[in-house]
């Protein structure tokens, strides 16, 4: 007898939600509003643990687990050196390495770990450019990293690893008077001046070769000590006689010095690119750089005067 009065207060609220429909629907969309107001503020807190994943750093890291690369642990130390600085900024990353400067792009982020790579053109002790990838992992949570080598003509490297320290990059605040403003947006400008006017057509890592549309000229910069010969030598010999080769060819072979067929620009100067030494030419002759059909072409510049030559293989394969 006692259960009475609430079996029929339950009867009721039965006979209420089958009577009116409209009075279950507001019953049921009051009870999944009180289920997202409490598993929302839950899911929310989780997806913000995967920030770390997204800031701009420096990674300074040392490898020390050769042990499982493939090859004899001096070999691949060559390759992947026990210490390594890898600036990260958005998607692209620059490695400090230790005898250029490499640009690579990120392939892969999320909040356990960062990928990326590196595209070179190196070359054997018989002369022959092969290509070249360098696959980086970076863990966050536990600081550490992961690298493997790939080539064209060789056997690979399997991963090698090692453990890195993070420093965020900083960000410069903004000035308040007019005057330190206009100043940083000079610096801005000089800064951009590179990327606004030339076009990236191909190059190699030691060689970049871009063309300017608007003036139809092209310019080439590279590390190699051939090339700041020549470079040198225009400076003194403004009107030394240049001659220009080109040649289609396949990743291993090479048609060698002897072989090129000369021909000359129109103009050939010197230049600076940014903090580069770069020299420029225009002439008809030289719009073979634009084909971006064929990856593989063989590039050469000399003084007919001294015969210094500098000659590398270029690849649209490679990107700045």
């Amino acid at each position: 007898m006692r259960n009475r009065p609430r079996n029929r207060q339950r009867n009721q609220q039965q006979n209420i939600l089958v009577r009116y429909p409209a009075f279950q629907a507001v019953w049921w969309h009051g009870i999944m509003l009180v289920m997202l107001l409490v598993f929302l503020p839950l899911h929310n807190a989780g997806a913000s643990t995967g920030k770390v994943g997204d800031r701009d750093m420096t990674l300074n890291c040392e490898f020390t687990r050769y042990g499982n690369s493939g090859a004899a642990t001096k070999l691949t130390k060559g390759w992947i050196p026990p210490r390594q600085t890898h600036h990260i900024t958005g998607d692209e990353v620059v490695f400090d390495s230790y005898y250029k400067k490499l640009k690579g792009k990120v392939t892969k982020r999320d909040d356990e770990r960062i990928e990326w790579t590196y595209q070179e053109r190196a070359k054997d002790i018989k002369g022959r450019r092969f290509g070249a990838t360098r696959y980086y992992s970076y863990f966050f949570t536990t600081k550490k990293i992961a690298s493997k080598m790939g080539f064209k003509l060789y056997r690979d490297f399997e991963y090698v690893w090692g453990t890195c320290t993070t420093k965020p990059k900083k960000t410069t605040a903004s000035k308040s008077t007019s005057q330190t403003s206009s100043k940083s947006k000079s610096v801005k400008k000089t800064d951009k001046k590179p990327a606004n006017k030339w076009t990236y057509l191909r190059g190699n890592g030691d060689i970049s070769i871009y063309h300017h549309a608007k003036l139809d000229i092209f310019l080439v910069t590279s590390i190699n000590p051939e090339f700041d010969a020549l470079y040198d030598r225009l400076i003194v010999s403004p009107k030394t006689l240049i001659g220009v080769a080109m040649h289609w060819q396949d990743d291993d072979k090479s048609i060698g010095k002897n072989n090129y067929v000369y021909r000359h620009p129109m103009f050939v100067g010197t230049t600076m690119f940014g903090q580069k030494q770069a020299i420029i030419m225009r002439g008809a002759i030289l719009d073979e750089l634009k084909n971006d059909k064929q990856a593989f072409l063989e590039f050469a510049v000399t003084d007919m005067e001294t015969d210094i030559t500098y000659a590398e293989q270029t690849t649209t394969e490679f990107r700045e």
